[in-house]
């Protein structure tokens, strides 16, 4: 076996077994009278002694938690759902021996009855980058052959026949895509067209129609009047879950970066003007989460400056707000579930 990363495991007498692996690395380590001892550099440390999370030698760390569902294995099935029981959401990562790109960030947890809730993102290349296995993995939806196309640019209009349903699953936001009917057994292969910006569906007034914009990057707009079209999820939105045999998680536990109270009320934004914040010398960067403490709401950091963060969801209504900014959250879990959906038995 060949180890890159250098890691430290405990042995539990108990369970007799290697129950956990830390990330930090002492130079010397004894049990002694219910306590962990550890030396480094020189120094002598005893450990689990102040409420202070992943903190070793100075250093902080993030924890991690890896896991498998592995019920019935000679099963397909689709995994949809993670339940937390804890005192807050941790982000989570899917991956099956089928798709490798299940994503829950701890934004997108809802706490529930003292629980986190949420159901499994698609995080698979969307676009013009969607891989074959996008289709064969069922995340493809069919609508019908257009009627017509009109328009160029970013309001293309696909016109479909009345008696055409277009279904309610599509959404502004979802990816379009065509493909040219073919005679078997012939196949096509289906083109990026871009992004639905509109659904236009009245019926009595012979509208039934998606507008679609052609200029985002790697779409090539539809070149025949009555293409065969389909579309993808956005992949926030897409619910289809993870399918495979079993489904191994990844649970990664969020640190603090800073914490404080916000001064004013701006849309997508958490403003802190007091005396001293400066996010930017602390450290935060885009993608890190803030929480609202006192609404128990989060959000992710799309824009920084000093006294200022751009969020991609308006969680800040009034002040004063109690908000932290993580990269990882200190927290404690006690229990992980997943929804799962047999298939093929």
């Amino acid at each position: 076996m060949s180890v890159t990363t250098p890691f430290t495991i405990t042995y539990s007498e108990s369970s007799q077994g290697f129950p956990s692996f830390y990330s930090y690395i002492p130079d010397f380590i004894i049990g002694m009278n219910q306590y962990l001892y550890t030396f480094k550099g020189g120094n002598l440390f005893r450990h689990n002694t102040n409420e202070t999370r992943n903190q070793f030698y100075g250093e902080v760390y993030q924890s991690q938690i890896t896991s498998i569902f592995n019920e019935a294995p000679l099963q397909n099935k689709i995994f949809k759902t993670i339940n937390l029981e804890g005192d807050d959401a941790w982000k989570a990562t899917i991956i099956s021996d089928l798709q490798t790109t299940g994503l829950i960030e701890a934004s997108y947890f809802e706490k529930k009855e003292a629980a986190w809730f949420a159901f499994v993102r698609n995080n698979g290349p969307t676009g013009a980058n969607t891989v074959e296995s996008e289709w064969e993995l069922r995340s493809l939806n069919g609508i019908a052959s257009s009627s017509s196309v009109a328009g160029v640019g970013v309001s293309v209009q696909v016109n479909f026949a009345t008696s055409v349903n277009i279904g309610s699953i599509i959404s502004v936001g979802d990816n379009l895509y065509y493909a040219t009917p073919s005679t078997p057994p012939a196949t096509s292969t289906p083109v990026f067209a871009g992004a639905v910006t509109q659904i236009n569906v009245d019926l009595p007034n012979g509208l039934n129609q998606i507008v679609v914009d052609t200029t985002v990057v790697g779409a090539t707009p539809p070149p025949n009047q009555t293409d065969y079209f389909l579309f993808i999820k956005n992949p926030i939105a897409e619910s289809h879950g993870i399918l495979g045999h079993f489904a191994e998680f990844t649970l990664q536990l969020p640190i603090l970066v800073t914490s404080g109270t916000n001064t004013a009320v701006l849309a997508n934004n958490l403003v802190d003007t007091t005396a001293g914040t400066d996010f930017i010398a602390d450290g935060v960067l885009v993608g890190d989460v803030v929480k609202n403490t006192t609404t128990s709401t989060h959000a992710n950091i799309t824009v920084v400056a000093a006294t200022q963060l751009t969020l991609d969801a308006d969680i800040f209504a009034a002040t004063p707000q109690n908000y932290e900014v993580l990269s990882s959250r200190k927290s404690e879990l006690f229990a992980v579930e997943s929804e799962i959906m047999k298939s093929f038995p």
